[in-house]
This record gives structure tokens, sequence and C-alpha cells, in this order.
């Protein structure tokens, strides 16, 4: 079972930075090779989540990625503004 997923990897800035939920985020928004970088991220997750073979590696997956935007918002929250 294939599932089509959708990650914002092609939307103009403005309408990115306003979907943009955390400080992290907006960081990213606000920065041209961040914003790209996040970009190239995605299509690969994208990707990667259209090839998967079971249902269970692909929900392993998703929240694993959970995690990960969890962790780095913790992590990089107090260094907004520096990662540009």
């Amino acid at each position: 079972m294939r599932r089509k997923i959708s990650y914002d990897h092609g939307h103009r800035h403005d309408d990115r930075h306003i979907r943009a939920s955390s400080h992290v985020d907006h960081t990213i928004c606000d920065g041209p090779r961040l914003l790209k970088a996040d970009a190239a991220m995605g299509k690969a997750y994208t990707a990667l989540l259209e090839i998967v073979p079971k249902p269970s590696i692909y929900a392993m997956l998703v929240a694993s990625q959970k995690r990960w935007i969890a962790a780095r918002d913790t992590q990089f929250g107090n260094l907004v503004g520096t990662l540009i």
C-alpha cells in the first residue's frame, strides 16, 4: 500500500513563512540557504515515504521525523537569528 504525501518544498517564501510553526521554522524561512536546504531535505523525505514497502515502516519514519523536529526545535530554538 503506497501513500502519497505532500511536503511544502514548492511554496513561495511568504506562504511558507505564514505556516511556520516554530522559531526555527521562521529562521529557516528567513535564510535563503537554509530554505533551499530544507526544501531539498523535504523532497528527499517525500521520495523516501513514497517508496516505503510496509505501512509499519512508513509509520515509523513519520514518527521519527516528528521526534527529530521536536528535538531540533528544543536544541536550536535559542539560536534564532544566528543560523542564517
